[in-house]
């Protein structure tokens, strides 16, 4: 679509245009804007240039001109993807104010409706959180979901172990190990830490049923059992590049949770999701692969 280009006082002149966001431009990481625009506004345009989004928060993205086309391209304009989840069928409404050199930008999803932003302006601020500045990352590793998916979930009698093709002296050990006085209702999902979890990963993948079951997306906070430390994570659905599933991460605010508790690799993390909290909350069992201890 051919921009519009609204006239009027210098100080408010605008230009705007839409892009249908398909899978291979976050497979790419890149998104080529309009040719019209390039020819009103290429010439000013400001490299890296602002991208204010409605929740408040902006942006700063490089942009590189190839075949004299501006493409979005790179590390910054997949964050700016991956922050708001946007994916395969979203819509993105771009105004450029020419005289104050910045994009305005509105999200949209597959429903036409306006997102839910993240991170809203009026959020309550948690001064006894761990948080995390971190952006969101979703490697989409897709193995890490299947992997995750094999977990049996269910509302625990008690802390059981995942029931997997795992089958080794070590795994065992392990589920002997697992402290069963800790009797609770309350619905339960267990996982085991993968490299893609930790060492830098941004995001832990959750069990698909036990998140369409009892979480929405937003904020949660994961208090650690014994230590009483608390974090403060946030939930997204991802969608596949143009395949019938989602998937259900803990984004924002993981990274630091796994360094904070310094986990490694086949630790596992029992997740008990506790009923009537203002904010929706987990305590966490850590069960520690390498010593035998939880806390």
């Amino acid at each position: 679509m051919a921009p519009r280009h609204q006239q009027g006082d210098p100080a408010t002149t605008v230009v705007r245009f839409f892009k249908i966001i398909c899978h291979w431009h976050i497979r790419d990481e890149k998104i080529k804007l309009p040719t019209e625009f390039t020819k009103k506004c290429g010439l000013k345009l400001p490299n890296p240039v602002t991208l204010k989004v409605t929740d408040g928060s902006k942006k700063k993205v490089h942009w590189t001109k190839i075949n004299g086309a501006i493409w979005f391209i790179g590390k910054e304009w997949k964050e700016f993807l991956e922050h708001y989840s946007v994916c395969h069928g979203h819509l993105m409404l771009f105004k450029y104010c020419v005289v104050a050199s910045y994009f305005e930008v509105q999200i949209f999803d597959n429903t036409t409706l306006e997102i839910e932003y993240p991170n809203q302006p009026d959020e309550p601020h948690f001064d006894d959180l761990e948080d995390d500045d971190d952006s969101d990352y979703d490697n989409d590793n897709d193995d890490d979901d299947d992997y995750v998916d094999n977990v049996k979930v269910h509302k625990y009698d008690e802390y059981q172990w995942k029931d997997t093709s795992e089958s080794s002296a070590d795994a065992d050990a392990r589920r002997r190990e697992l402290p069963t006085e800790r009797k609770t209702n309350n619905p339960s999902f267990e996982v085991v830490m993968q490299d893609s979890y930790i060492n830098g990963g941004r995001c832990m993948a959750i069990p698909s049923g036990f998140a369409r079951e009892y979480m929405k997306e937003g904020d949660y906070l994961l208090k650690v059992v014994g230590s009483g430390r608390t974090w403060k994570v946030m939930f997204k659905t991802w969608c596949g590049y143009g395949m019938p599933y989602k998937k259900y991460k803990l984004q924002k605010g993981w990274a630091k949770f796994s360094q904070g508790n310094n986990l490694e690799k086949n630790d596992v993390c029992v997740f008990e999701l506790i009923p009537n909290t203002t904010i929706p909350t987990f305590n966490v069992l850590i069960q520690r692969n390498h010593s035998g201890r939880s806390y």
